[in-house]
Order: C-alpha cells, then structure tokens, then sequence
C-alpha cells in the first residue's frame, strides 16, 4: 500500500474542455503519473479560466502543488493520467542567503510552458530522498513566494555554479542518488583544464591546435625553464573559473612583467627573473596549475579577442552550434571575461572585418573545430553532456587553437542584442533534451509518494 492510500487520494482539477476531450468523468478515480510520483486521484472539473491542471494531496507533508496547463505532452492512455516529464534545475548545493533564482531559470520556465514539461529550480539539500520530493521554485500562480514541494523529477539540469559547491556532501548525494532513483543526470560536473588538455591531445588534429601546456608538478625546475626561455606564458588554475586567479608573465628588455586576475581587477608587478621566479613559485604552492604558451591572438577594435562557440545536444542526438561569439579583452585584463571589462560581438561582425568575403567560412571552421572537440571530449568523459562551451581563437597568421571547454557555459554572450534569440534556442535545445531522456528511459520506476 502506498502513502497515497495510506492518507487519503489526491484530487486533480482538469479544465472542462480537457477532461471532456480525454473522456474522464467527473468524481472517476484514476492513475496519475507526474516526474518520478505516481499514484490515485478523483478527478474534479474546473471552468477553463487559467487553463491549468492542479493537484493537490490531503497529506500535510504534501502541500498543494499546481502545473499550469500547457496540454502538449499530456496524455490518458489505459487509465493513466500521465501530466508529462519534469525537469529540476540544480541551482545549487545550499540555499544560503536570499536563493536568487537565476535568469536562465526563468527563460527555461518559459520554454518548459510551452513544450509541455514542468520545471522547477532547487538546491541539492533540499530533495527529500526518502519522502520522494523536492523543495523546488516555479512562479506561484496565486500569490506566495514560489517554493513547495513537487515531485521527483525524470531529469536534472546541473547548474551549481561554482566549484567549490559541487564538493559538498548536498550536491555529491544528488549525483549517487539520481543513479538510484533511475533519474537522467546531465551536464554533472565542471571539467578541469588539465584533463580537458590530456583528452583533447590525444586526437592528433585537436593536438595541433592545443597551446604548449605543462601540468605544474614541479615549480622550482618548470617555472625556470620557462623564463629561461623567455617567452610571455600564463599559469592557468587547474580547478578555476571566469579567468579568477589567471596569472601572466610577460618578458620585457628590463625585465619581466607579471599580472593576476582576482575579484574582478588586475594586479601587475614588475623585477627581474629571479624576483618575478620567486613570486611564481610562491604562487604556484597555493593551488593546482597549468603552465601555458600565450597565444598572439588577433586584435579587434585594440582587443585580444577569443570566441565562444556555444554547442548544444540537438533532437537527432548530434551537436548543435547555438551560439558564436567573439570575446575582446578588457583593458590590461589577461582574459576577455565580461568581468574583466571584456566585451563581447557577434562573431560575423569580427570575422567580416578580417576575413571579409571568407568570414562565413571561417565561422563554419571555428564550429567544426568546436564540435570535433566536443565529441572527443564526450566520448572520454561518459556521462550526459547536453552542453559545452568551447573558447577558441585565431592568431597573427591565421592557426585556430583551442583554449578550454566549460561543461556549464556562461551566458554573458547572450547579453547582446544581436546574440538573444539565440538564448531561446538554447532553452528549447536543453528543455526538448530533458524530454527526450524522460521518454528514451520509458519513464520506468517511477516512484510512489
């Protein structure tokens, strides 16, 4: 016997016109099927004014939860009410302090009304393992702030976004528990950079286009070989994000010149080999680096500038190019992070001022490259990836390199005016891949509240 029948059924209100197009009388008891719950409800008609379904459970650990009413993936086969496939998008490990939704949910929340899927935002803490539900955050349709509990989701959207949080105990548990519950887990983890370079390097075209890297294992012997050799190189965070902790030696005739990213602003300093050595090294003690050739990028209206090539999973399965845009760096900043004063352009608009009639071309190379890299790094890593964002670039005699690949891309490029329709493409490419993990698993197993 379930929790259901244990408390008392559900009731589920179905606007009039629905419930008579799927033939469902009013007081029938029925199957309902929602995310990874199932179980019993008696079916109440409601007058069409919003359109929307809504469930709600006589338990009181249940409070009332309502779908609002895209009918697109509802369906009433042998008794079953199936509402469609939920999606939980993971925005954190804990809620801390004022649980500011991103942006990007609600642009999902928009899209999920549309193709028919439920979506909510949640923090890894806050799913109810044992009782099968989720604290989650969906508009609240007749005041309130928003949170309830809804069901266990078919998929979850990993977007916690920083580092240090996919660490903790809370968001650890989400990955070993989806595999239990049999829930579709995506895009699970940051890459860091030295693995992204081991994996790439070992396809023989993607090699061509990787920069000298070193992994830092050895600071006092690798740092001064590369300032003996006397050219600008960058020690990169092996575990960093938005060019936080970027460092950059620059070779000058009285001296060198080193610079460090942090908080938003850059700190330079200047002296000699041995000085600037024993800043690097100290350095180099705090945490894992990467030692890596500058690249001579080309300039753009004065600035360095690198390209994001935003790829997604399309509905065939195949990756798609959402979005491509180039990056200038900002004054004295070491990366083209819009944190860093970088700015950012639709790529069409840099490459026609270089390449002219060939920009198209070359937009198809630099996403070619981006997708033979992707499908490299897919094939090594295992696991979902529904998206990726590669930064590559194009120096002084026309060689493309790869930089990194960020396995929960930023949206700055999607900022600009020219760049915004595609953030709608992005949200139906990851709302229609949610759904299409939900079905491809048959939605099988799905739980009893």
């Amino acid at each position: 016997m379930d929790t259901m029948e244990k408390t008392g059924q559900a009731t589920i209100w179905l606007p009039r016109s629905l419930a008579s197009q799927l033939g469902i009388r009013p007081g029938r008891t029925v199957r309902v099927r929602w995310g990874r719950w199932k179980g019993r409800a008696v079916v109440e008609v409601a007058e069409d004014r919003s359109g929307s379904v809504e469930i709600r459970w006589p338990a009181t650990d249940c409070p009332p939860a309502v779908r609002p009413g895209s009918r697109r993936r509802l369906r009433y086969v042998d008794g079953t009410l199936d509402l469609g496939p939920v999606l939980a998008v993971l925005i954190g490990a804990e809620p801390g302090e004022g649980r500011k939704i991103p942006g990007l949910v609600r642009t999902l929340l928009r899209t999920g009304e549309q193709q028919g899927v439920l979506i909510y935002a949640c923090y890894g803490s806050e799913i109810d393992w044992n009782r099968r539900r989720v604290w989650g955050w969906r508009p609240a349709l007749r005041g309130g702030s928003g949170w309830r509990w809804w069901p266990l989701p078919d998929a979850i959207y990993n977007r916690i976004p920083h580092r240090s949080e996919e660490n903790l105990p809370s968001a650890k548990q989400v990955k070993v528990e989806a595999a239990v519950h049999r829930i579709c887990l995506f895009n699970s983890g940051f890459i860091d950079k030295w693995k992204t370079y081991e994996i790439l390097s070992g396809d023989a075209v993607l090699r061509s286009c990787l920069p000298r890297t070193e992994r830092l294992e050895d600071p006092s012997r690798q740092i001064r070989r590369w300032l003996d050799e006397g050219e600008a190189f960058y020690l990169k965070p092996v575990h960093g994000s938005l060019g936080e902790g970027l460092v950059l030696s620059l070779p000058g005739a009285d001296g060198w010149r080193v610079g460090q990213q942090a908080g938003g602003v850059v700190r330079w300093g200047a002296g000699g080999v041995s000085a600037v050595y024993r800043r690097l090294v100290r350095l180099a003690s705090r945490r894992p680096f990467l030692l890596q050739k500058r690249v001579d990028l080309l300039l753009f209206q004065g600035r360095r500038v690198d390209f994001r090539v935003h790829l997604q999973r399309g509905s065939l399965g195949r990756w798609t190019l959402v979005a491509l845009a180039g990056k200038g760096a900002g004054s004295g900043a070491l990366s083209t992070h819009v944190r860093y004063g970088g700015i950012v352009w639709p790529a069409e608009r840099v490459l026609g001022a270089w390449f002219g009639g060939e920009a198209a071309a070359w937009r198809k190379h630099l996403a070619d490259l981006a997708v033979a890299a992707a499908e490299r790094l897919e094939g090594a890593l295992g696991g979902r990836l529904a998206e990726l964002g590669l930064d590559v670039g194009i120096d002084a005699v026309g060689r493309t390199w790869v930089f990194e690949a960020n396995a929960k891309p930023g949206h700055h490029i999607f900022s600009h005016p020219d760049l915004r329709s595609a953030r709608v493409r992005w949200a139906r490419l990851v709302v229609d891949y949610a759904a299409d993990l939900a079905e491809g698993a048959g939605r099988k197993g799905v739980e009893h509240l």
